[in-house]
C-alpha cells in the first residue's frame, strides 16, 4: 500500500482512493458542520498507511479492490502527542527533498518552548505547516562554532538540531542547513515571547522580508 499527498491541480482517476482534509462533526443548531483536520494529523495518518504494519495488515483483508471501506475500517492507534510530533517530523523530511512539487510542506514559527525560568514565556520553535513558509538568515558556521550554538541553545535538553532543506529565494537554489527545533517535551501551549525576546528576532529585520517583519511585530508579547 502506497500513500501520498497530491500535489495541487492534479487529476485524479475515478479508481483512486483519496482524503481530504476535512472532517464532518453534527451540531444541533447548524447540522452537519464541516471542520478542517489538523495538519500533523494528516501527516500522522499519512505515515500509518505507509507503514508495514498496515500494509500487512490491509493485505490480509482485500482479495481484490482496495475500497474505502476498508480504509475506514483501520485500527488508528492512540499516540502521545509528542510521539505524533516525531512521526509528523520524519515524514516532512522525507517529503522536503527538492522536490518542487511538495516544497509548500513547509513549516510554521510559533513560540511554544517553554521557558525554564519565567512561567508563560514562550521561545521560537518551528512546527510543521503545510503552506506556511518560516524565513530566515542562512550562516556559514564550522563545526566548533555549531557546538558553541549548541550550548548555547540547550541542547539537547531544550532545543536539538534539525536538518532542513531551505530555498535561496534570490538564486532559486536549494540547500541543506541546519536550524533548531524545541524539545517536544518543553512544548507547551498558549506560550507569549517577551517583548526583549522578540526584540531579538527583530534585530535582523534588515536581513528580512517586509512582511515577515511584519508578522513578528504583531505577535502578541508577554509584557
Amino acid at each position: 500500500m502506497i500513500a501520498s499527498i497530491v500535489p495541487a491541480k492534479v487529476f485524479l482517476g475515478n479508481s483512486l482512493n483519496y482524503f481530504r482534509r476535512v472532517d464532518y462533526q453534527y451540531d444541533e443548531r447548524s447540522g452537519v458542520v464541516q471542520h478542517n483536520l489538523p495538519v500533523s494529523e494528516f501527516l500522522f495518518l499519512l505515515a500509518l498507511l505507509n507503514s508495514f504494519v498496515f500494509d500487512y495488515y490491509i493485505r490480509l483483508r482485500i482479495s481484490a479492490n482496495l475500497n474505502t471501506f476498508f480504509l475506514y475500517e483501520l485500527p488508528i492507534p492512540e499516540c502521545h502527542e509528542n510521539e505524533k510530533k516525531d512521526v509528523v517530523y520524519s515524514v516532512l523530511k522525507l517529503f522536503r527533498d527538492g522536490s518542487k512539487p511538495f516544497m509548500e510542506l513547509e513549516q510554521l514559527l510559533e513560540f511554544n518552548k517553554a521557558s525554564r525560568n519565567i512561567p508563560g514565556t514562550g521561545f521560537a520553535n518551528i512546527v510543521p505547516c503545510l503552506g506556511s513558509v518560516v524565513k530566515g538568515i542562512l550562516y556559514a558556521v564550522t563545526e566548533e562554532e555549531l557546538g558553541k550554538l549548541d550550548r548555547y541553545e540547550g541542547v539537547p535538553l531544550h532545543y536539538r538540531r534539525h536538518r532542513v532543506n531551505i530555498e535561496q529565494r534570490d538564486i532559486g537554489q536549494v540547500v541543506s542547513a541546519v536550524t533548531y527545533v524545541a524539545n517536544p517535551e518543553r512544548v507547551r501551549n498558549g506560550m507569549k515571547p517577551t517583548r526583549e525576546y522578540l526584540n531579538h528576532l527583530l534585530a535582523g529585520a534588515d536581513c528580512l522580508s517586509e512582511e515577515h517583519v511584519r508578522r513578528l511585530w504583531a505577535v502578541e508579547t508577554l509584557d
